[in-house]
């Protein structure tokens, strides 16, 4: 077990598995410290040698992790020409000096178990290379996945059994490193020896996320983003599109709208999905910020669509249920929905 923090953070112990928070308790009945006496004396005689008044209670907590990590590697970005080891340039083109940031470095730094760390720094799509770590641009990404599931359809490769060292060969046609695509391959799917099975919604979530991040300062129609997103990952694997995939990453709202032609050749106004990029990661770890800056967004928001956005917050079913209580009030409609708004008192 280690004890992590700085100065200004709340001490945490980390296991190799699991992150708890130290709190204080003190406690109301006496506790007292007793050995057996050093002597020959009555075997029913003990010594007092200490009373305790409070003891360090070990509490399951979300690891710290996303907000240090994102600002250490902040610089360190594996994009689309800047793939290589060499420094990049500022906007005046003057060399500038690329901050190398190691694992070891970020074990240290941030408030998690190493198991934590390592699926922190998966779901975040972080490359280790060459001794460092390296975030993988989202678009960069989205583009080498769309690669990967042309050259399945194109090869008539099975989805469960694709051949690695044909994918290798046709991501460095594009020039992706065999180093980069080895370490993709086992973030979206199982690899067994030769042969990658994909995991095709994990594959299509990470394409829909890469769309909807262009969508962060104005809204797209539900269905034209569909659209965009079935064409992406092509025809073969269409199918399996579901927007509960990109649940966390999108904030959805109605609008009034020109509707398609009817029948009779008419064209009307019509409520009309839409929806606003907003991905959970962006928003403040502390509760009473988060919920803030989500009742700006909207004011009034369905229990099914806060969820998500407090995944990364509460440990557990309990703990979102305690932040609900704490920071909402709950209203419930005609047809039996769960509605919640602001509590007065934090805004």
């Amino acid at each position: 077990m280690t004890i992590k923090g700085r100065k200004d953070d709340d001490a945490v112990i980390c296991t190799e598995d699991k992150t708890y928070t130290l709190r204080a308790v003190v406690l109301s009945n006496s506790f007292l410290v007793v050995t057996p006496p050093a002597t020959d004396a009555d075997a029913a005689d003990l010594v007092i040698r200490d009373q305790v008044s409070q003891i360090l209670e070990l509490v399951p907590t979300v690891p710290k992790i996303a907000g240090r990590l994102n600002t250490l590697l902040r610089d360190s970005e594996y994009r689309e020409g800047l793939e290589d080891e060499s420094d990049g340039e500022d906007e005046d083109a003057r060399p500038t000096k690329r901050r190398r940031v190691s694992y070891d470095e970020v074990l240290d730094c941030v408030q998690a178990s190493n198991a934590e760390l390592e699926q922190s720094l998966q779901s975040g799509r972080v490359l280790h290379m060459r001794g460092e770590l390296r975030p993988l641009e989202r678009g960069y990404l989205a583009q080498m996945l769309k690669l990967l599931l042309n050259a399945i359809v194109a090869q008539k490769m099975s989805p469960d059994a694709a051949l690695i060292d044909e994918l290798v060969l046709a991501l460095q046609e594009h020039d992706v490193p065999r180093e980069v695509t080895t370490q993709i391959l086992p973030w979206f799917g199982t690899v067994e020896g030769n042969k990658w099975k994909v995991n095709v919604a994990i594959v299509a979530q990470e394409i829909g996320v890469s769309i909807l991040q262009t969508y962060q300062h104005e809204s797209v129609l539900q269905e034209s983003f569909m659209a965009k997103w079935a064409d992406a990952v092509g025809e073969a694997f269409a199918a399996s599109l579901d927007l509960q995939l990109l649940e966390g990453n999108y904030v959805q709202s109605h609008i009034f709208a020109r509707s398609d032609e009817s029948q009779d050749g008419a064209h009307g106004m019509a409520k009309r999905l839409q929806l606003t990029y907003l991905p959970s990661a962006s928003l403040p770890m502390d509760p009473g910020l988060r919920f803030n800056d989500l009742f700006l967004v909207k004011p009034k928001w369905r229990a099914d669509e806060l969820v998500p956005f407090l995944k990364d917050i509460a440990i557990d079913a309990k703990a979102r249920d305690k932040l609900f209580l704490k920071w909402c009030r709950a209203t419930t409609d005609a047809d039996g929905a769960v509605w919640y708004t602001v509590r007065a008192k934090h805004i």
